[in-house]
């Protein structure tokens, strides 16, 4: 059994997760910014984990996240790609269902676009 420290919540009225143990771990989108720095960093600790990339069909998905019981879904697709956000989302929701993994989703402010207003608030 692996384990990893996690950063106490932003939020004060949150219960912060202090270890987090899994036996085989995927991070989802491991080729944008935030999936290859968290990568860098399982691999910097000796944790394996396996990285992928593409979530656009479901057959992928379902075998990315196979017998991994934490899947890390860091997806972040570029203005141009919003639409493939439902299709991935989708998909790696059905996978993790049917795997049982555990899923910690990681997001930034990318995912607000297409801005409507700006400020966003």
């Amino acid at each position: 059994m692996r384990s990893i420290s996690l950063p106490g919540s932003l939020d004060p009225g949150a219960t912060p997760m202090s270890r987090l143990t899994f036996q085989h771990a995927a991070i989802l989108g491991a080729t944008g910014a935030t999936g290859f720095h968290l990568a860098r960093e399982m691999r910097r600790r000796a944790i394996p984990v396996r990285v992928v990339a593409d979530m656009l069909r479901p057959e992928d998905t379902a075998r990315a996240v196979e017998g991994c019981d934490l899947v890390f879904d860091c997806i972040g697709l570029g203005g141009t790609h919003m639409a493939e956000h439902s299709v991935t989302a989708r998909n790696i929701a059905v996978a993790i269902r049917k795997s049982g993994a555990r899923c910690i989703q990681v997001s930034s402010y990318w995912a607000y676009l297409p801005a409507v207003h700006v400020p966003i608030n």
